[in-house]
């Protein structure tokens, strides 16, 4: 049977390539991993070594699951952003009321912002 080619729908762009897929690296491949998407799209494109390297990932848990993948697709990034994007110590408690989960993730935007500034600052040419 013949697998079809077909973009994979990342960070609002169409993904073609492995190149492409670290461009726009985001957490919504975390989603795609987990619907079976990634891998059907990695197969498509024949990227078979990717592929083999999903197999098997523990996907209950977004932080190590986003770092194995970071792995897999040689992608670097920092700790930092990292540590903001992952964090679930800061989370709303349960039944919390709307404003309380806005403020929260408004913290949390707040955090993600500064940790991407930290990094773009310190590997700006000097």
């Amino acid at each position: 049977m013949k697998l079809i080619k077909f973009d994979l729908p990342l960070d609002g762009s169409k993904i073609k390539s492995l190149d492409e897929l670290r461009e726009h690296f985001s957490a919504e491949i975390l989603g795609h991993c987990r619907s079976g998407l990634l891998l059907r799209w990695l197969r498509s494109r024949g990227l078979t070594e990717q592929a083999a390297a999903l197999d098997g990932l523990d996907t209950s848990q977004d932080d190590p699951l986003f770092r194995a993948l970071c792995k897999v697709f040689e992608v670097e990034i920092d700790e930092l952003i990292l540590s903001a994007m992952f964090d679930t110590t800061q989370a709303a408690p349960a039944g919390a009321s709307a404003k309380q989960v806005e403020a929260t993730y408004g913290q949390m935007i707040a955090e993600i912002d500064a940790a991407l500034e930290k990094v773009i600052r310190d590997r700006a040419p000097k």
